[in-house]
């Protein structure tokens, strides 16, 4: 019976100070949490679903418990889709200060092509649908407005499901070299009414250079719509 409680006895000392041991140190688990929730709350700029993941804490490293709350930072200016780095640190009696990566994940919902749109087409309502995508490495390369997509024309094919971009749309040529237009020349109240020769591609609201039939004058203009070029004179 002695050498049980003697057993018993030791056994609990044994716990107590592995218990107290541990207790002087941060639990890396906490730490981790905590950074994640501050890079949660401090990237809600960046949309309404936006996910976090941080490094794991070297093992090796023993940080001693802190007193007061840690002081978490981003190295940077401020939180970004990808990686960051965050300063981890205590300023207790004990001070100690770690540095942790953390990647963020930015998903919206954004336009794609609803099917396969080859090179030329001009893109339609209908040929838009909404999709949940992960946007953190796209650098906003995509077009997300919905009117900045209707009416451009295709200049690479698009494939079923693939983004909207700068890289594979254009302006819809409204006016080609060659085609036959009306030059309306207007200036302080009145107007004249001309026939003319496109010179060049345009675009609503590209400037062009078009010649009269009549004078063989080359001037240039700005394209209205399909038949139309204004010229101020």
């Amino acid at each position: 019976m002695k050498k049980l409680l003697i057993f018993l006895y030791l056994f609990l000392v044994h716990s107590m100070n592995g218990l107290a041991s541990t207790q002087k140190y941060e639990d890396h688990q906490v730490i981790k949490k905590q950074v994640t929730s501050h890079i949660l709350q401090q990237a809600s700029f960046l949309g309404n679903d936006v996910t976090a993941r941080v490094n794991n804490i070297d093992q090796r490293l023993r940080l001693k418990k802190c007193t007061a709350p840690l002081q978490i930072k981003t190295t940077g200016n401020e939180l970004k889709p990808g990686r960051n780095t965050l300063n981890v640190s205590c300023l207790s009696d004990t001070p100690w200060r770690i540095f942790l990566t953390g990647h963020i994940e930015v998903f919206k919902d954004i336009y794609v092509a609803k099917k396969l749109l080859r090179k030329g087409a001009v893109v339609t309502s209908s040929d838009l649908t909404l999709k949940k995508t992960n946007i953190t490495s796209l650098h906003k390369r995509y077009l997300s407005n919905r009117t900045s997509i209707i009416n451009q024309s295709v200049k690479r094919t698009i494939a079923k499901g693939s983004l909207f971009t700068t890289n594979n749309l254009t302006d819809q040529l409204l006016i080609k070299k060659g085609d036959l237009i009306n030059i309306i020349a207007s200036n302080r109240g009145f107007v004249i009414n001309m026939k003319g020769t496109a010179l060049a591609n345009g675009s609503e609201g590209q400037r062009i250079t078009v010649k009269n039939s009549r004078t063989k004058r080359i001037v240039q203009g700005t394209v209205t719509d399909k038949a139309t070029v204004r010229v101020q004179i």
